[in-house]
C-alpha cells in the first residue's frame, strides 16, 4: 500500500491496475495542485517511511489522471492509470 494520509483525513481509495497499489486520496490544500487543475491529492512513496509526499491527480471512478512532471515549455505531464476498486470512506 502507497503512504497512508495520517495528517489529512482520506477521502477514499483505489487500486492501480497494472501493478495492484492501493492509493488513498484526499482532498486539496495546496494551491500548486489547485491551479494545476486536480481535484485530490495522491498519497504516494512506501507505508514505513517518514517522507510525506503527495502528488495532484483527477480520481474518477476507473481512471486516475496523476500530475508528474513538468516540461520544458511550463506544460502539466499527467499519467492516466487505470484504476479498479474505487472506494469513498465515510468519514
Amino acid at each position: 500500500m502507497a503512504l497512508s494520509l495520517q495528517q489529512n483525513k482520506p477521502l477514499g481509495s483505489f487500486v492501480e491496475k497494472e501493478y495492484g497499489h492501493c492509493f488513498e486520496f484526499t482532498s486539496i490544500n495546496e494551491n500548486y495542485f489547485k491551479e494545476a487543475g486536480c481535484t485530490h491529492m495522491l498519497a504516494v512513496g512506501g507505508i514505513h517511511t517518514d517522507d510525506r509526499y503527495y502528488r495532484g491527480a483527477k480520481i474518477l471512478k476507473t481512471v486516475a489522471y496523476v500530475l508528474v512532471d513538468q516540461d520544458d515549455n511550463g506544460e502539466k505531464v499527467w499519467q492516466k492509470w487505470d484504476i479498479k476498486n474505487h472506494t469513498l470512506f465515510n468519514n
